[in-house]
């Protein structure tokens, strides 16, 4: 589904990587990181091109491992740097032309990850559409979705939302949580096999789940870490 058509050829994933190696630095600079130490230079290069490689990909095609390195990527920035590169990444992407639904589910999920709600405050959901929850749960079960955080493993609980309209930018769903909600304090890390199985397991075994997943839903969570 398409927030705006465009009869254009969209980039590959590995043209819209090669192109934000080569103009990541550039774009940094344009955030305001000019005259910084290198290092923060490269590691903003860094965080850039996995952001670029995450959003070609909407929930359906959802992996673990593709939003826990763009985590990983800008927490290391620190939260005032980190904040400001995914800021300029979501406003940029509102200068293009081609903006798919799937990229901003894509940047949505991972802003889901990175802040966290304030005590006494709402943290509202992104308004992209009705979600497709599984397994008969619905919005009360899943205060972060589309995502479900088991022992620091970020997963999907959604597998595609329907909208009959404009969707919410990822620009201003991040302005949203940069007003109101906290950085999260939680510090993600890459998980080895074993620790991914193990969340996935929790996850598949949740009292949440109102009905028992079929086969090609439990396939839907394995397909995340695989």
């Amino acid at each position: 589904m398409f927030v705006k058509e465009d009869s254009s050829k969209p980039l590959s994933p590995i043209s819209r990587r090669a192109f934000l190696t080569a103009t990541s630095l550039g774009i940094a600079a344009g955030a305001g990181l000019r005259g910084q130490a290198s290092d923060q230079e490269k590691q903003t290069a860094k965080a850039l091109v996995e952001l670029s490689s995450l959003v070609w990909w909407n929930l359906e095609k959802y992996k673990v491992d593709r939003h826990l390195l763009a985590a990983v990527e800008l927490q290391a920035l620190g939260k005032e740097l980190a904040c400001d590169v995914l800021s300029s990444f979501a406003k940029k992407r509102l200068w293009e032309d081609r903006r798919y639904l799937h990229e901003e589910e894509s940047l949505i999920a991972l802003t889901r990850i990175l802040f966290a709600k304030r005590p006494d405050a709402e943290f509202r959901r992104a308004r992209i559409g009705g979600p497709v929850f599984l397994g008969e749960t619905d919005f009360d079960d899943w205060p972060l979705e589309p995502i479900e955080i088991v022992d620091g493993v970020p997963f999907s609980v959604v597998k595609e939302h329907y909208l009959f309209g404009q969707a919410e930018s990822a620009y201003n769903y991040i302005r949203y949580c940069l007003e109101n909600c906290d950085w999260n304090p939680y510090k993600f890390e890459l998980k080895s096999e074993a620790q991914k199985q193990d969340a996935l397991s929790k996850l598949l075994a949740s009292p949440k789940w109102k009905q028992a997943l079929t086969p090609s839903e439990q396939d839907f969570f394995s397909a995340q870490i695989r």
